[in-house]
């Protein structure tokens, strides 16, 4: 790898794994504070927030990844692009925001009382609109050449956050889990778009015609892999909302904390994609494997499901019946994860994303149907994920072979 994709490995890890460790403080503090079922409530309503957030933006961060790498972009269709993004993603975020109030009020339960209809709509769709600025902040600080701010922000967002859980608790302030935690979002925001602001681009706003131009565009490289972009939040959401029908709120508060154990496996992977992504269309190449990165994400899988195991029954009131096998399930997510976004990186440069059209779908079926209708312990959810993540690689690998398979039956 040259030094350029060491650094930003480096840099985006590091605020990965700060993310993730504060992130755990977070909520092993939230355990303490507040009540499981509260915890629940409150995970449910972020897991719909980032399914509304990922499914509004239509993977545009993936379009930035490729588009805004190009040294031969112009700066004022990049600044264009960057701002009708983000404008064009939260109109999209309220319409959806509104249809998911209506059809699934039960997933935002915990925002009843704001207000109507309407109100709690509104809420939902602005705070899916932060996700979405903090997703596509952390996209071009990658882009930039500023993924040394990653660990800074990271810290912010997750101190600001258990800082202000102790506050609001102490204050009794209802809802305090989601407004401490969209207070840390905001405050990380304000940062990383003032750096954004001041060295890197300025606001402008697109005509109709380069809006529809940013559309077509944003549709064109992601619309063959655009199930690959939201089924991991799908995935959460069927999870959390199935857990609270099927075994309480309870259980949804410690699928999504499990969820993290499985999304901070799977952050080697996402960031060797994004880098490689990144670095093959700055050099107009096709990204070159890194063959120990296998190695790397078998050790940290058992890492990670091994430390879950010791650190997560720790939390108060929760895991208190899960075994070693059900939280290695969740670390080991890591070693399909590691094949899948190989190849995601790979089809995305050379223009070969319509091969991630199926296999995140049927992925997501499996997985929902088993959330759903099989008869099982919510304990083994993470089983269940590991499995349809295996399933998903198989079925990747099997497409990116398919003529050397076909030819040796011949």
């Amino acid at each position: 790898m040259s030094r350029d994709v060491e650094r930003d490995v480096l840099y985006v890890t590091v605020g990965g794994f700060i993310a993730a460790i504060l992130g755990y403080g977070f909520w092993f503090a939230a355990s303490f504070l507040f009540s499981s079922e509260e915890i629940g409530s409150t995970t449910l309503i972020i897991s719909g927030i980032l399914l509304i957030s990922t499914i509004s933006r239509l993977g545009i961060e993936a379009t930035f990844l490729t588009t805004l790498s190009n040294p031969e972009i112009d700066k004022l269709r990049l600044e264009k692009m960057i701002s009708s993004g983000i404008i064009i993603s939260s109109l999209v975020g309220l319409i959806i925001s509104l249809i998911m109030t209506v059809f699934f009020s039960n997933s935002f339960s915990g925002l009843h009382g704001l207000g109507g209809f309407f109100v709690v709509s509104l809420v939902i769709a602005a705070l899916s609109t932060l996700v979405g600025m903090d997703v596509i902040s952390d996209t071009l600080l990658l882009t930039s050449s500023n993924s040394r701010w990653l660990p800074i922000k990271q810290s912010l967002l997750g101190l600001t956050r258990i800082l202000g859980l102790y506050v609001i608790a102490d204050m009794g302030i209802r809802r305090g889990l989601i407004t401490s935690w969209t207070i840390g979002l905001f405050i990380s925001i304000i940062l990383v778009w003032g750096i954004l602001l001041r060295g890197y681009f300025r606001p402008r706003i697109a005509s109709i015609s380069e809006n529809l131009e940013i559309v077509s565009l944003t549709f064109g490289l992601n619309i063959s892999n655009l199930s690959m972009i939201i089924f991991p939040s799908v995935a959460l959401w069927i999870g959390s909302y199935q857990s609270a029908n099927r075994w309480g709120q309870s259980a949804a508060g410690e699928f999504f904390i499990l969820w993290m154990i499985g999304s901070f496996a799977l952050m080697l992977p996402r960031t060797f994609s994004r880098v490689l992504t990144v670095q093959a269309t700055e050099m107009r190449g096709t990204p070159i494997l890194w063959d120990r990165g296998f190695i790397a994400s078998v050790i940290v899988g058992l890492l990670i499901g091994g430390i879950a195991g010791v650190i997560l029954p720790l939390f108060s009131g929760m895991f208190n019946e899960y075994t070693a096998i059900q939280f290695m399930a969740w670390g080991l997510v890591s070693v399909p994860g590691y094949i899948v976004y190989n190849y995601v990186a790979k089809w995305r440069v050379s223009g070969g994303t319509g091969k991630l059209l199926f296999s995140p779908i049927i992925s997501i079926g499996v997985f929902g149907y088993c959330m759903t209708n099989v008869e099982m312990d919510p304990a083994n959810s993470g089983i269940i994920w590991l499995l349809s993540l295996l399933f998903m690689s198989c079925f990747s690998w099997a497409i990116e072979n398919k003529g050397s398979l076909s030819a040796s039956t011949r």
